[in-house]
């Protein structure tokens, strides 16, 4: 799910074995956020989340079952990712990207970093009109946020034709794993 999606509604049950149930309940963690049945489910945060659905029978029996979601941010690519861009020295892909909501709201800051986690080759080809971007490539594997998007020259020289994978991450879900394909030649 993406940040801020809505409807994401929580629909769940709790059935009776020897004793009634008087008690059918869920909870959204992190943060222990109650969720009624037909309820959304918290989209307020990225990162992994668990729905805890809790039956208490009427001899005091508790029973609980639990299902994981994953919510990230949409990433919206601010530069041509059907480009091919030329292979070698000075030449760069010019990586920018925003991070954003459901509603297609930027929602990246400078207290979110963005990381890069590989760029690696997926395959030989890499067809169409090429695309000259020169300019300097970022020494780190992070990302330079300004002005709202997040920036990486990423440096073409040592690069074969090919299409290539960039993987990142944001900071506040290093877990979540996020991709863009790029395509260069000479």
């Amino acid at each position: 799910y993406i940040l801020g999606q809505h409807p994401i509604i929580a629909i769940y049950t709790c059935t009776a074995g020897t004793y009634a149930i008087v008690s059918c309940t869920a909870v959204s963690m992190p943060g222990n956020i109650n969720v009624p049945y037909g309820g959304q489910l918290d989209t307020a945060t990225v990162g992994p989340k668990t729905l805890i659905v809790t039956a208490v029978d009427a001899a005091g029996g508790t029973t609980t079952a639990s299902a994981g979601y994953l919510i990230k941010y949409q990433i919206i690519a601010q530069f041509d990712t059907k480009a091919v861009y030329r292979a070698g020295t000075p030449y760069v892909v010019p990586v920018k990207i925003e991070l954003a909501n459901a509603s297609n709201l930027n929602v990246g800051s400078g207290s979110i970093s963005v990381t890069q986690v590989s760029f690696v080759q997926v395959s030989t080809s890499a067809s169409g009109s090429i695309t000259n971007a020169t300019g300097t490539p970022n020494p780190t594997s992070t990302f330079q946020y300004s002005g709202g998007f997040y920036a990486d020259n990423l440096s073409t020289a040592s690069l074969a034709n090919g299409t290539y994978r960039l993987s990142f991450y944001a900071s506040t879900d290093s877990s979540t794993i996020y991709t863009l394909d790029v395509k260069v030649h000479n």
